[in-house]
């Protein structure tokens, strides 16, 4: 209680007293019932002023936390888990310890003990963009250099939908066009074809020229009629940026406390437990959106889709040269010295020719 508030309950009683003011009065100035004015008025004439202080002021809450389980608590923290933010923290020690503790008072605990890990802070945007409207209408996706698990940087790209939070991922030592177009494959055999998808002007992307047919991920985006949005600056898709920064956050001690250390185990612990928690405590319900997506035809497969063509022209002997290779053509097709056939390369690496739309064979020499 504030010493104004001793102050006033101790001028409106006094004045109760000498018969100034009513019982009904005193209680609609203090705000408390008629009922409460008597009991504060048999309070003071029994102990004084102090009758007006709670009797717990300045001592510890019946139901504090004991000195015990707050230093084992500490314990875990300090040399479990140490990289985890207090909010996870909270949760792990549920899950793991069967230990709760509010989040908060974890927080306090933590900071008097310094044990807090260290956070970038954002840098502020320049203004928010409103989300789309529909589940599938646009998608971001960005990749993420960080050491998500041993000594070594690998690459998470990332890619999640800008209505819902939906968010899908997959580990790759770079962020490579085979990466994007695996994720983005992922999403399709999952949810279907979005409308369109919001990306870096890098090469696994789209080029800086804003060819957006270049590379696997163009041709495949153009393919399947995904309209790519080149980004200008990070803060445009600042959705995938902060969701970056959650995963690096959370995802880091819990791959640390399962174990994982390499790229393969790190895709499965993803498909296995994490997406699912995190799209369940961050993501919206997509069922209560529009669903914007695409069905995709039913023969088409990652190969059929994701792959780039270049022309070359037939030598004298029947070879064509292809990235350092040398393809020689079987006799029994026809196909004349000196024409254009097209060279195609799937995202897989596997080489086909054709000639006027007929598949060719070949051996390399």
């Amino acid at each position: 209680m504030a010493i104004k508030d001793l102050e006033a309950r101790l001028l409106l009683i006094t004045e109760l007293l000498k018969g100034n003011i009513t019982r009904f009065e005193a209680a609609n100035r203090l705000e408390v019932t008629p009922k409460q004015v008597g009991r504060l008025l048999k309070l003071y004439l029994k102990e004084g002023l102090s009758g007006f202080i709670h009797k717990l002021t300045d001592k510890p809450s019946n139901s504090r936390y004991s000195e015990a389980f707050k230093e084992n608590i500490l314990n875990l923290i300090r040399y479990k888990y140490f990289d985890c933010s207090p909010t996870l923290a909270a949760e792990l020690l549920d899950e793991n310890e069967a230990i709760k503790v509010h989040p908060e008072t974890l927080r306090l605990w933590m900071k008097s003990q310094h044990l807090q890990p260290k956070t970038r802070k954002r840098k502020p945007y320049r203004q928010r963009r409103e989300r789309k409207k529909g589940f599938g209408q646009m998608l971001q996706i960005d990749g993420s250099f960080h050491k998500w698990f041993g000594g070594e940087k690998s690459c998470l790209l990332n890619l999640i939908d800008d209505a819902t939070s939906y968010n899908l991922c997959y580990f790759d030592v770079e962020e490579t066009s085979y990466a994007a177009c695996h994720v983005l494959w992922q999403w399709i055999n999952k949810f279907g074809i979005p409308q369109s998808i919001y990306c870096d002007r890098r090469n696994a992307y789209i080029s800086s020229e804003l060819l957006e047919a270049s590379g696997f991920f163009g041709q495949m985006c153009k393919r399947l009629q995904i309209k790519v949005i080149p980004a200008f600056s990070p803060q445009a898709k600042g959705r995938v940026e902060r969701s970056n920064q959650t995963h690096q956050d959370r995802l880091v001690p819990k791959l640390r406390l399962n174990n994982v250390s390499t790229i393969d185990e790190a895709n499965r612990y993803l498909q296995s437990h994490y997406l699912y928690g995190h799209n369940k405590k961050f993501a919206q319900d997509v069922n209560l959106y529009p669903n914007l997506h695409r069905k995709p035809s039913q023969n088409t497969t990652l190969d059929s889709i994701c792959y780039i063509e270049e022309p070359r022209k037939v030598n004298n002997d029947w070879t064509v040269k292809f990235k350092g290779q040398i393809l020689q053509i079987t006799r029994k097709h026809y196909c004349p010295a000196k024409s254009t056939v097209m060279v195609r390369l799937s995202i897989n690496g596997k080489i086909l020719l054709l000639y006027k739309g007929e598949l060719l064979e070949y051996k390399i020499i």
